[in-house]
């Protein structure tokens, strides 16, 4: 497994920097075709490799145009605007994960913290966090009802049940502000340490106290 993290001068607060240059952009265009295509290029893979590429995090609309240019060839026979919302609408999810899991990896709360763009694409496992010797599977959405449709979706399509899965949902109203960017913040990390502690007991009967000082 390749490790995109490692080596990469990118913080919580690099990807902070980066929305707060933009205010978030829309377009108000809904093309079944483009939302529905099932070969449509992967736009978390291609998140990362603007991010290998160029070494920092992308602004909104330096995401956009990355993603038109180098998946062109691809992208022939899509109305590019209807393209293009699709884009705007899925880069503040996009952001918001990468900056929790940067957000969890600094917070130096548990024992590992890594990411595997695989296992976020194909598998739904945005990232993992060890405790106390176990593995457990984090999954970030935002409590809307287009997310929660999407994740429904995503969810249909890896049949398989995620084990150890950590739901770490996102009400709008009480994430961090950043202009009119909101992303988890440290209330956040605190939620899901408590629940991973809570997990732990409940499924391997491990104690709160030696999970905190292993």
């Amino acid at each position: 497994m390749i490790n995109l993290t490692k080596g990469l001068p990118i913080s919580s607060q690099d990807i902070i920097i980066a929305l707060a240059a933009e205010s978030p952009t829309f377009i108000n265009e809904i093309n079944s075709k483009v939302e529905f295509a099932s070969g449509f290029p992967n736009m978390m893979y291609t998140l990362w490799g603007y991010i290998c590429t160029y070494r920092r995090f992308p602004t909104q609309s330096a995401f956009v145009s990355f993603y038109l240019l180098v998946q062109q060839e691809a992208l022939k026979g899509y109305d590019e605007t209807a393209v293009t919302a699709r884009l705007l609408r899925s880069y503040p999810s996009l952001a918001r994960e990468i900056h929790f899991f940067q957000l969890v990896k600094e917070s130096y709360v548990f024992n590992d913290v890594s990411y595997c763009s695989y296992d976020d694409v194909e598998g739904g496992i945005d990232f993992k966090v060890m405790l106390g010797g176990n593995t457990y599977n984090i999954l970030c959405y935002v409590e809307t009802p287009r997310a929660l449709l999407f994740r429904k979706k995503k969810n249909f399509r890896h049949k398989n049940p995620i084990a150890n899965a950590i739901d770490m949902p996102l009400d709008l109203s009480k994430g961090k502000k950043v202009g009119n960017w909101i992303v988890y913040d440290k209330a956040q990390v605190d939620l899901l340490l408590n629940k991973v502690i809570n997990y732990a007991w409940m499924h391997y009967e491990q104690h709160p106290l030696e999970l905190l000082s292993s």
